[in-house]
């Protein structure tokens, strides 16, 4: 048994490191190496420091103006900067943890390393900083720079996680921001924490993480700049920019989307970009020029998949409360572009996020562009593989519907994927019927697998085995390749059809595939035709989930189903076999997860096989009488009323 688990283990290792870049696996035995060989002691004295710029950020004016018109959120913000004047740390929604004596900056809560990061990336300085601007009172000060001396004193040794070069990008980030509210209140602090700053900086320059490349190497690069524009160094900056324009090329593809395929990172890195060029155009820098040009895809593409709730969908390693509010992300764009199209899903001021970076000018602005009303079209991404359906149904609600018709994600960089081909999402105006898991948490172990399984999205799963082998807290081994094989854009009609090949590498000698087609009679019916096919010798288990928010009401009319939400929406669905209601999680937030159901169709199959799922959104059509015919080539579907649906599944023809 130890030598079959050996051999599964080198296995998926072999087809998780088979897809890495060249300059990857070099870089991951340099890094091993280089940790090896390098000195471990962090040594200050010799440090020497050049002319500091301590009003890096921002100014007095933005601080005036965070505290006239955001006033709102401080019993929030002194409640987490008490909790932190009593060394009391919560993060990810987890308990929070209170430090009697000393404060143990190598502490993982339950093992979990994200904990520890989020310890060590000092971002409750921002709301210490934030309490003194609401109360004047020094103590917040005063705790945020003995957190810092702290943190110097206890840290003489270079240890894992506490010094990797994201953590300690994060951290010089947010010391650089405490230390430019300390000048600006004349607020007189330890020189050590330049020292410290300058160590930590130069440790980053010569550990930049190619080896894991993706949102880490943007955020080493915006550790750079700022440092590099802080300490007046202009090595750092020179670096900084190089990375940030390479990876940038990365980061965002043709159609503006973020390669990693998840949209809280779309949102993370579009953050990062917005500030570097911040920095660099307050210097002056051409480069913020082309930033800025490149990034305006990036804000279309965000506008473009927000769903009517003004929320992003949760596919892949996507959370509604990381990083900040797709909203609030927009409202930098309506700042920066003068795109009134944006601010149709914004709120009548400039987001807090958006008066820090872009200052009190960009307040003012951002009052005086127009809003422009329009109705968002539906979209199909072609680089990332999303399909944004969107119309008008009953009442003027608006049908949304997320159809991942494409790749993972980066062969290369997988970390943040889930194995979800074809999965797809559904809401009706602000409610949500058909959604995504999400994702829960970072820790390695039986949640984030769940998480990261077929089985915890809407779309088929074989013999229980996942599309794609995820392994790890980031893994994935072998994984599916999807391709659109049909798309059709009709005054009446939409079309589209896609096919992944997962299954065709992961259950032995059978190869088989999995074809879903979205057919939508605009205004009426919604036709979802999964369809098996290839190489099928043994019998095989196929299981077909749908997973409903929990706000979806159930009953059941003879041989249909009714999703309902009071005064809100009634759909009837409609499948060629047997379903089941099930228990199932879903988790929209870090940590919490929540109790739902979800509708499940099985099946055994050893030949070609298609499940029809038929949603009606108007109830205008007699869902108990529907008759169907499937063969390998071809479906015939009465639905009463003169609804006739004819579809070849091997061309993906309508007749």
């Amino acid at each position: 048994m130890i030598g079959v688990r050996l051999i599964i283990k080198y296995k998926l290792l072999f087809n998780t490191i088979k897809y890495m870049t060249f300059k990857q696996k070099c870089f991951r035995v340099f890094r091993t190496l280089q940790k090896k060989v390098e000195n471990k002691e962090v040594n200050l004295r010799n440090i020497r420091i050049n002319n500091i710029n301590y009003n890096l950020l921002f100014d007095k004016s933005t601080v005036e103006y965070y505290r006239k018109y955001y006033s709102d959120i401080s019993k929030d913000v002194l409640k987490k900067a008490n909790e932190i004047c009593n060394n009391k740390f919560g993060f990810l929604n987890l308990p929070f943890v209170k430090f009697k004596d000393d404060i143990k900056w190598d502490f993982t809560l339950d093992d979990y390393k994200l904990w520890n990061y989020n310890l060590n990336y000092f971002d409750y300085l921002l709301e210490l900083g934030k309490a003194y601007i609401i109360t004047e009172d020094l103590k917040y000060l005063n705790k945020g720079e003995e957190l810092i001396k702290v943190w110097i004193h206890d840290n003489k040794k270079i240890k894992k996680n506490i010094w990797d070069s994201y953590t300690i990008a994060k951290r010089i980030i947010n010391w650089i921001w405490f230390i430019n509210l300390l000048n600006l209140y004349h607020f007189d602090f330890d020189p050590i924490i330049i020292k410290s700053i300058k160590f930590q900086i130069e440790y980053l320059y010569n550990h930049i993480e190619y080896e894991i490349c993706a949102n880490h190497l943007v955020m080493d690069a915006k550790g750079l700049v700022f440092a590099g524009y802080f300490l007046n160094e202009n090595k750092y900056i020179k670096k900084g920019k190089n990375l940030a324009l390479n990876e940038l090329k990365a980061e965002f593809l043709c159609d503006g989307g973020h390669f990693e395929r998840s949209f809280s990172y779309h949102i993370e890195v579009l953050l990062h970009y917005i500030e570097i060029l911040t920095l660099l155009k307050k210097y002056k820098d051409n480069i913020s020029e082309q930033i800025l040009r490149s990034i305006k895809p990036a804000f279309d593409y965000l506008y473009n998949v927000i769903k009517p709730n003004k929320e992003i969908p949760l596919v892949n390693d996507s959370y509604l409360d990381y990083t900040i509010k797709s909203v609030d992300v927009l409202t930098c764009g309506v700042a920066l572009f003068n795109d009134g199209r944006y601010k149709n899903l914004c709120c009548d001021k400039l987001s807090e996020y958006g008066l820090w970076v872009l200052g009190s000018n960009a307040f003012e602005n951002y009052k005086n562009i127009k809003t422009v009303s329009e109705h968002r079209k539906s979209v199909l991404f072609k680089d990332t593989g999303y399909y944004i359906l969107r119309d008008k149904v009953t009442e003027g609600r608006e049908l949304y519907i997320l159809f991942d018709c494409g790749n993972i994600g980066p062969d290369y960089n997988p970390g943040h994927a889930h194995a979800d081909s074809l999965n797809l999402e559904l809401s009706i105006g602000n409610n949500d019927v058909i959604i995504d898991s999400g994702t829960f948490t970072y820790k390695p172990g039986k949640d984030r697998d769940y998480f990261r399984s077929t089985k915890a999205h809407n779309t088929i799963t074989i013999d229980d085995i996942s599309s794609s082998q995820v392994w790890s807290a980031f893994r994935i081994g072998e994984r599916a390749h999807a391709k659109i094989v049909k798309f059709n854009e009709y005054k009446d009609l939409i079309h589209i059809a896609a096919v992944h090949n997962g299954y065709s590498k992961l259950l032995g000698k059978d190869k088989i595939f999995h074809q879903r087609s979205i057919i939508y009679i605009k205004n009426n019916l919604l036709y979802i035709i999964d369809y098996l096919y290839g190489s099928i010798i043994k019998k095989h288990k196929i299981v077909l989930n749908y997973i409903l928010n929990n706000d979806v009401s159930i009953s059941q009319n003879n041989n249909h189903l009714i999703l309902f939400k009071e005064n809100e929406y009634k759909l009837n669905v409609w499948f060629n076999g047997e379903y089941k209601l099930e228990n199932a999680v879903i988790s929209k937030y870090f940590s919490i997860k929540e109790n739902t159901n979800k509708i499940v169709l099985e099946k055994e199959i050893s030949s070609p096989y298609c499940f029809l799922t038929i949603i009606d959104l108007n109830n205008k059509y007699i869902l108990d009488n529907v008759n169907y015919n499937c063969t390998a080539d071809l479906v015939n579907i009465n639905n009463g009323n003169n609804a006739i649906l004819k579809y070849n599944l091997k061309n993906c023809e309508i007749y």
